[in-house]
């Protein structure tokens, strides 16, 4: 739950991935994503999962980076749909 922290839990959520407007489809956010899932694999041994919720949208963003789309999430914000996406880190 995001609503509760463990800080030795197996599951990790990224709640935003933000590059600046001027600043996008540069590879910025692909390199810095990529580079966050390698330190958490080097440097948490205890997360075995990275998990986020995205618009349809940036679904093949983060599929890009390695996540898989699970399907629909049960998360209601706004008029569109949200998407649920996980990464194995120890694939």
């Amino acid at each position: 739950s995001m609503s509760c922290r463990e800080p030795v839990g197996s599951l990790l959520c990224i709640h935003s991935v933000c590059v600046h407007e001027s600043s996008r489809r540069k590879g910025i956010a692909t390199k810095m994503l990529k580079r966050y899932v390698e330190m958490v694999r080097e440097t948490q041994p205890a997360v075995t999962c990275i998990a986020l919720i995205c618009k349809e949208y940036l679904v093949s963003f983060y599929q890009g980076c390695g996540f898989t789309l699970i399907g629909p999430s049960p998360v209601v914000h706004g008029k569109d749909p949200w998407m649920e996406m996980r990464h194995d880190t120890k694939k």
